[in-house]
């Protein structure tokens, strides 16, 4: 019986090539958009979740992580008085970046590499992050003076030779002996370290730094492992109970800090945080995107396969006259589904393979992997082929397997006049979900218009970000600025800490008169910043500025600022982000600007103008129109001056749009599943059509001749199909409302929803429908109308 089933259903599929290969076809992208979504979901939820006690590793943070509004770091003493006092926790970690915004040199052999991921760490970062030694002993951290590696790194400076014994100098002033080779850390963490040396280095490596002081320098990354019985809740309060007396008789209070569980990182976005924060919210976008996607090609596999069921009425009539029964029947039409879903599971498999997987990595910067032999991957798919076959093949027998055999015989059933309301209400799902997405797209479009003209107050337009990697330049930037600004097309440079999105510091301010506590953004940077950026100074002497900081420490304020402490006027009042003593005379108040993204409002800002804070990196204007001339000749002058340093630099332009990343992967992605949904849609609407026209010749041959004209036949095929689009058209807008709104709560600087966007979105669909529509009045124009009613 399978046997005759499997002929059965491969000669419905060659006797209709036309029809088989649409739903084939509509499947495949939709099983394909949804296995897709799958990989990508379940990888950015497995960050973090693989170290084997993810589950009691918290880090220790500063403020509200959840609101978006704390900082990741806290003092070093912090975790081992915590150790010490709390019973609940177990053990700690300690890290520093050596480098926080640039890169470290690493020299082995006359070769030097300049690398990011170079941490301090406590030995006990082997047991949190469960580093794997390939070569050599977790226990060699213990030693002061060794140095562990990643194995892509150790590859990549020995070759593949045994790295262990040799030396390694960091920043021309420190050497390590390399103790051993660990795995690399995997891609979905929202840690990397390449380099790891002992943090007992840590006065040695960076100065002015201490172990056991400096209770409010919150540099340090800090990770606390619970007992396994112990309560996150209950411990925090304890945290918050605790106080430290230092040694001026001040206290020092623990009540900011709280623990974030390790598997809520890459999910919350916090000042601090080493990787782009990754919205839930995206994950919801893009499963239900492809859910829909999902739901379209299964509605166009249904009524393209009721609206084509009048050829096999005979076919069904005859089988129950000879004594089919109802079941024998029904696993013929659920075994024919069946049929289908895998030839399209098989096309969707092959789909994801050789092109969507690999486009996917690129727009997410993931590293999915796509293999055969993993088990979740087959049961999702063997979920979607029994879902897609049990619905779709059980609704289209009891379609067919209603009509009376001997009406079936006599072939006095019409299946494909489009009046069933099922199918009615499938294509009028299938449109909503056309609209929803279009609209969508279209206002992501409109806000990411928005966000990349509107006027944040700097100059980002032809400003080079030029990183500091060399030791000498951040000491002393002078010559290089003057030999930069004697060239043609440079206008200005500035030495500064400034980067796009984020500032060098937010810290405790002080001023006169203050009355209550309050905190502050830090930015440093040269007298030249402000020519440099553009930047509108309100009140102030700008020569002067530019001028005195290159001797001393000037201090301006934006009007946000000033709006907080409430002065009308800062110039002149006394004010010091570094301590109640150290308080001076402002010397200017700046127009506001947008230093971070416009998801934030224009915060409190303090311009720390002088030459007391190494520059992390040199900003560039450029005044030329060949920008290629003129990054040559600033490329040659660095090689002039430095030849052994690599010469790397970003548009600061390019740096402020990549604040908008996430948003821009959510439009990509919208917008290709809103094209995929209008191809099934089309899809789906030519199937139908071309089915209702067939069922309807002779009644279109009868009008044709008794003198209808093309836009009276027209109207009246696509009549019921425009009261579909408007009904779809009123239930998309709530809909699509709805959505959208929640997606723009992430900007403080918006869109405002407007009708003209579903109006837009509905008439696109309308003039979709109307050029199908009119393909097929033509084609059938193209007939003979006598034939048809011979025929007929």
């Amino acid at each position: 019986m399978f046997k005759s089933y499997l002929i059965s259903g491969l000669r419905n599929l060659s006797r209709r090539k036309l029809f088989s290969l649409l739903n084939i076809i509509g499947l495949a992208l939709g099983i394909a958009c949804f296995i897709l979504s799958y990989y990508h979901i379940r990888y950015e939820f497995s960050y973090d979740q693989f170290y084997s006690k993810s589950s009691r590793i918290f880090r220790l943070v500063t403020g509200n992580v959840a609101t978006g509004e704390g900082w990741v770091r806290v003092s070093a003493p912090l975790p081992a008085k915590l150790e010490a006092d709390i019973p609940e926790i177990q053990s700690f970690v300690r890290l520093i970046n050596l480098d926080k915004s640039s890169k470290t040199a690493v020299r082995y052999d006359q070769k030097t590499f300049y690398e990011k991921n170079f941490f301090l760490a406590d030995p006990s970062s082997v047991d949190f992050f469960d580093l794997n030694f390939v070569v050599g002993h977790p226990s060699v951290l213990r030693d002061i003076h060794t140095i562990v590696v990643s194995r892509s790194k150790a590859e990549q400076i020995f070759g593949f030779h045994d790295p262990v014994g040799k030396t390694l100098r960091i920043n021309d002033q420190f050497e390590f002996t390399v103790g051993g080779v660990y795995e690399d850390f995997l891609p979905n963490s929202h840690l990397d370290m390449d380099f790891i040396v002992p943090f007992a280095n840590l006065e040695k490596l960076l100065p002015g730094t201490s172990l056991g002081s400096n209770w409010g320098q919150y540099n340090y990354f800090a990770y606390v492992l619970l007992h396994p019985d112990a309560e996150e809740g209950l411990v925090e309060q304890k945290i918050g109970d605790i106080e430290v007396r230092l040694n001026d008789d001040q206290v020092f209070s623990l009540e900011a800090i709280n623990l974030q569980p390790i598997g809520d990182i890459h999910f919350q976005e916090n000042r601090g945080n080493l990787k782009p924060s990754y919205d839930r919210r995206s994950a919801l976008i893009y499963g239900f995107s492809a859910l829909a996607i999902l739901i379209i090609s299964m509605i166009n596999y249904i009524n393209l396969s009721t609206a084509g069921a009048t050829g096999r009425l005979k076919e069904v009539g005859l089988r129950k006259t000879i004594g089919a029964n109802r079941r024998q029947l029904i696993a013929q039409f659920i075994g024919e589904s069946t049929l289908i879903t895998m030839l399209a599971s098989i096309a969707g498999l092959l789909l994801i393979n050789f092109l969507l997987l690999d486009w996917v990595n690129g727009l997410f910067e993931t590293y999915l992997e796509f293999h055969l032999l993993d088990i979740r991957l087959w049961m999702v798919l063997i979920g979607l082929i029994v879902s897609i076959s049990l619905s779709a093949g059980a609704y289209i027998a009891y379609f067919i397997l209603r009509v009376q055999p001997v009406k079936a015989l006599k072939g006095g059933i019409k299946t494909a006049s489009g009046r069933s309301p099922v199918r009615s209400f499938l294509l009028v799902t299938q449109f909503i979900i056309a609209i929803t997405l279009l609209a969508s797209a279209l206002f992501i479009r409109s806000q990411m218009n928005l966000m990349s003209s509107q006027d944040i107050g700097l100059e980002k337009t032809g400003v080079i970000n030029v990183p500091l990697y060399e030791r000498s330049w951040k000491k002393d930037l002078a010559p290089i600025k003057e030999e930069l600004t004697g060239l043609s097309f440079v206008s200005a440079a500035s030495g500064t800490g400034f980067q796009a999105g984020s500032t060098n510091w937010h810290q405790t301010v002080w001023w006169e008169g203050q009355q209550q506590d309050a905190s502050m953004n830090i930015i440093s940077g040269d007298g030249d910043l402000f020519r440099t950026l553009g930047l509108e100074l309100i009140s102030g002497d700008e020569t002067y500025i530019r001028n005195a900081s290159r001797t001393e420490r000037l201090y301006l304020l934006n009007e946000a600022a000033v709006n907080l402490i409430g002065w009308e006027d800062g110039l002149g009042k006394s004010f010091s982000p570094f301590g109640a003593s150290r308080k001076q005379p402002i010397a200017g108040v700046i127009k506001d600007f947008n230093y971070k993204s416009l998801h934030h409002p224009i915060e409190p800002c303090v311009l720390v103008l002088g030459n007391t804070f190494e520059p992390d990196q040199l900003l560039i204007k450029i005044q030329s129109e060949n920008i290629g001339n003129a990054l040559t000749g600033i490329r040659e002058k660095f090689t002039e001056i430095s030849p052994n340093v690599p010469f790397e630099y970003s548009f600061l332009d390019e740096d402020f749009a990549q604040l908008y990343r996430e948003e821009r992967r959510s439009q990509t992605v919208v917008i290709f599943y809103t094209s995929v949904a209008i191809i099934l849609s089309i899809l789906g609407l030519f199937g139908i059509l071309s089915f209702e026209l067939q069922e309807r010749r002779k009644e279109m041959a009868v009008r044709k001749i008794l003198g209808i004209s093309d836009f009276g036949l027209g109207a009246l095929v696509s009549g019921k199909f425009i009261r579909m689009l408007l009904l779809a058209g009123l239930v998309s807008i709530p809909l699509t409302w709805y959505v959208v709104e929640q997606w723009l709560m992430n900007f403080s600087y918006r869109i405002e929803l407007g009708f003209g966007v579903f109006s837009l979105a509905i008439f696109i669909v309308f003039l979709l429908i109307m050029t199908i529509m009119a393909l097929k009045l033509w084609e059938l124009n193209r007939s003979n109308m006598a034939q048809v009613l011979k025929y007929e």
